[in-house]
């Protein structure tokens, strides 16, 4: 199964390192992993190329990590994310396309011993 994902933060490494602990070689997989600086899904620009890109690979599953760095508006704005999922399920229809979004949890409260 293709897989295409859209990471920030120096996520490529994080993947390899993974990929490493397991035993697997990355290069091997049909994984495509997009480091970008932003993606925007309420964006114009931004929402053709990740269409762009899905068209080009093809993916069975699109991973977008994490959905906050996705967007400029709110994440507390009911509003705001219900437009940009409804945009992901319009993507997810006309490619075919599995998508998973990834939320993190804010550090702010757990503790600096949390690993």
């Amino acid at each position: 199964m293709r897989v295409q994902n859209w990471l920030f933060g120096n996520p490529i490494r994080r993947v390899e390192l993974l990929c490493r602990h397991r035993g697997l070689a990355l290069e091997g997989l049909p994984l495509y992993l997009i480091e970008a600086d932003k993606l925007h899904l309420d964006d114009e620009c931004d929402r053709a190329a990740l269409e762009e890109a899905i068209e080009k690979l093809k993916p069975k599953l699109l991973v977008l990590d994490p959905l906050v760095r996705m967007h400029v508006g709110s994440e507390n704005s009911t509003d705001h994310v219900s437009r940009v999922l409804r945009y992901l399920r319009q993507v997810q229809r006309r490619f075919s396309v599995g998508v998973m979004l990834t939320h993190h949890l804010s550090k702010k409260g757990r503790g600096a011993s949390v690993q």
